[in-house]
């Protein structure tokens, strides 16, 4: 017998919940809530059908809606569509696995997708060392291709066990950045729309708990000075990577500052490179000596008429609006024959400056100004505040001390006085 709202409306069960049929499979649930000694009723829509393969009858696990917001005709009609499948609930479930397998995404996928969202909030010189360990090592991981609720933490620590421990941690940072956005925006689901568990190994991974490395290891052996310089004067590849090569020697400055540096930021006349934004987050005016300017005046004239002020100095090949990348120089470094974990890597020209500087100009310039030359915060907040001085004739005698003692024992042109 059909079911009028009038019906519907009178049903006020007591105790317990209450069916009613309206024919066909549809039913009415009735249930009593009791709050505060008053007692209201919760009205909704239920469907029963028998299964095509067990032979009973079975509810409709879906959602028809609550009276009255699905009104009695609605009720009817949501029926009648649900009629015309043998088996709605398995029709349910087949629509439930399409939404999660479209939702289920490669790592590939995902990481192009947080990418996107992570690279607007970070500087541009961490998006590129990202994008950098990245390419060099998942792009080409099997772990890349895979379903990210497919990957698990013996396929990252498989991986993460062919690099150097610093370099493992550093791509094992990306994995884990990745799948905690996965996770979090509701793509790290598995074929039952489970959220999966974030499967990054925690803690050091077995096969590097043995490694031991200095860090930014830079030469500090006079015997072996002579060799490093001779061998970036004397390399033959790109010349804008042997010029930022000799830009690190002589200045000391961080690879990111040296890499950033553009044309514009050079006053030719007072022989002033100015480093825009260093880690410090301000600006740094580093003295020109005699030598850095010849090597500038030699890539000048390499780049001719082309040459525009906007341009980096120390760009990518056939690209004068993108810097070199930060492994680049250490690349370079490589093949002349240098272990960049364990004898000198990019940032150790800074720890070679500083050891030399110290011990023979100490006394000379003082370690205020060494320092200074480093970018190296000296001396107490408040001194700090009151001495804004940029030492620039101090430096620039000591760069050029620096410069003229790197000529005398490793290269060939005479030192300037």
């Amino acid at each position: 017998m059909n079911l009028t709202d009038k019906e519907i409306k009178a049903i006020k069960p007591v105790n317990k919940p209450k069916y009613k049929s309206d024919g066909n499979g549809l039913y009415i649930y009735v249930s009593p809530i009791k709050v505060g000694g008053r007692v209201s009723y919760h009205y909704k829509w239920m469907y029963r059908y028998t299964s095509p393969v067990t032979g009973q009858q079975v509810w409709y696990k879906g959602k028809i809606g609550d009276y009255p917001n699905v009104s009695l005709k609605e009720a009817r009609q949501i029926r009648g569509e649900l009629a015309r499948s043998s088996d709605p609930n398995a029709e349910l479930e087949r629509k439930k696995k399409e939404v999660i397998l479209e939702r289920i995404k490669s790592f590939e996928d995902v990481f192009d997708i947080w990418y996107e969202y992570w690279r607007k909030t970070v500087a541009p010189t961490t998006e590129e060392k990202i994008m950098s360990r990245y390419n060099c090592h998942i792009k080409t991981s099997k772990n890349n291709k895979k379903l990210i609720c497919d990957i698990t933490t013996l396929d990252i620590s498989t991986d993460l066990n062919k690099l150097s421990a610093p370099s493992a941690e550093k791509v094992k940072g990306i994995y884990n950045m990745v799948f905690t956005f996965a996770i979090n925006e509701g793509y790290g689901i598995d074929r039952e729309g489970k959220t999966i568990i974030n499967p990054v190994p925690k803690g050091t991974l077995l096969s590097h708990r043995t490694y031991t490395e200095k860090k930014h290891p830079g030469i500090t052996d006079k015997e072996k000075l002579p060799n490093l310089i001779k061998n970036i004067y004397g390399y033959s590849g790109n010349p804008i990577v042997r010029g930022a090569l000799i830009f690190l020697l002589h200045c000391a400055t961080r690879s990111s500052e040296m890499r950033h540096i553009k044309w514009r930021d050079i006053d030719w006349e007072n022989k002033i490179i100015t480093v825009q934004n260093t880690k410090n987050k301000h600006s740094l005016k580093v003295p020109m000596s005699c030598q850095v300017e010849d090597m500038l005046n030699e890539l000048k004239v390499i780049r001719g008429n082309s040459l525009k002020i906007d341009d980096y100095i120390f760009h990518k090949r056939g690209d004068f609006k993108t810097p070199i990348s930060n492994v680049t120089t250490n690349a370079a470094l490589q093949l002349m024959g240098y272990d960049t974990h364990k004898e000198h890597t990019t940032h150790g020209f800074r720890t070679t400056f500083s050891t030399f500087a110290h011990e023979m100009w100490d006394s000379k310039y003082g370690r205020e100004i060494i320092e200074k030359q480093l970018d190296h915060v000296v001396g107490t907040g408040v001194a700090r505040i009151y001495d804004e001085s940029e030492h620039l004739e101090c430096r620039r005698a000591l760069l050029q001390d620096w410069s003229n003692f790197l000529d005398e024992i490793g290269y060939s042109k005479k030192a300037v006085a």
